[in-house]
């Protein structure tokens, strides 16, 4: 529960007290809000906030500046993701466009990097990879692996966007139609969490993960996750650190972008993950409540009235 402190500088304009309630499904959340035992649910599927939406309740799908992907190890010499072939080779076997309109209902649509476009740093001169499987099969064949490979992927139980699930199955078929069968292996968020930062992913070639320019605004972050900086590094490229760390010398803000944005345009045509979609956020809430005011991706919870 969260209480009214009168003597904050910015207090509840209506509020004395907000109960938050951990509902962990997000069938259970909507029919808490269809029942009206809460106001306000994050992190609804769009199924879901369609049906609310229809139902009178305001709702929000608004993406946000993180980019959803797997990280390959690269670094592994013995897995055939070392070979960039191979890994360009996934980018073109996926088909985003069915994906973006069949599951994601155009809320999110693919990308060409690992930023968007709101971030400082993004490249507007990259384009999405076109689906292209038999490109794909071309440059696998290129790479020594004509007659396929097989791969372990590790997901997550417990998605922050609930239609990962249906897209990393719908990747792993657009993936095996080329001749790379991926084995997905599922763990909750406290086992994925230490994997991503120990960089032991259990013997598994790929890691579910994101690329996370909310914080910043900044694609350095990013930059430097898929780099050999990274704590328990998955990719590492000895003349992208020499540039990364030339970016990071640099004040003059539009020398910097430049820089950051040929960073980017490497890591396109040198990728270090399977790029897939921006990560969205999606909210509902009950009309009763006259307004909800958002900085970003935050509700300014001290600002809701009610009508």
């Amino acid at each position: 529960i969260f209480e009214k402190n009168n003597l904050s500088w910015r207090k509840s304009l209506y509020f004395d007290e907000i109960h938050f309630t951990a509902v962990g499904d997000v069938v259970s959340r909507a029919q808490s809000m269809i029942s009206g035992q809460i106001d306000l649910s994050f992190k609804l599927s769009l199924d879901l906030l369609f049906d609310l939406d229809l139902r009178g309740f305001e709702t929000v799908a608004k993406q946000t500046y993180s980019v959803g992907a797997w990280a390959m190890k690269q670094m592994d010499s013995s897995s055939p993701l070392s070979y960039q072939k191979v890994r360009m080779a996934m980018n073109l076997a996926i088909d985003r466009d069915t994906i973006a309109k069949t599951i994601l209902s155009g809320v999110s649509s693919p990308v060409s990097q690992m930023a968007t476009p709101q971030v400082f740093g993004y490249n507007p001169d990259l384009k999405p990879y076109l689906y292209d499987p038999d490109k794909a099969r071309q440059l696998l064949a290129e790479a020594g692996f004509e007659n396929g490979i097989k791969l372990k992927a590790i997901v997550r139980s417990d998605p922050s966007v609930p239609e990962s699930t249906l897209i990393n199955q719908v990747v792993a078929q657009n993936l095996s139609n080329v001749g790379i069968e991926v084995v997905l292996k599922a763990v909750p968020g406290t086992r994925w969490i230490t994997m991503y930062f120990s960089g032991d992913w259990d013997g598994a070639d790929l890691l579910e993960t994101s690329f996370n320019n909310t914080i910043h605004g900044d694609v350095i972050r990013s930059i430097e996750t898929a780099s050999c900086m990274k704590t328990g590094a998955f990719f590492c490229d000895n003349e992208m650190l020499e540039l990364i760390e030339d970016s990071n010398r640099e004040f003059d803000n539009k020398i910097r972008k430049q820089k950051l944005q040929n960073l980017i345009s490497k890591l396109h045509y040198n990728p270090p993950a399977l790029y897939l979609f921006p990560y969205f956020d999606t909210l509902a809430y009950n009309p009763r409540l006259k307004a909800l005011p958002m900085t970003g991706q935050k509700v300014n919870l001290e600002l809701i009235t009610v009508n």
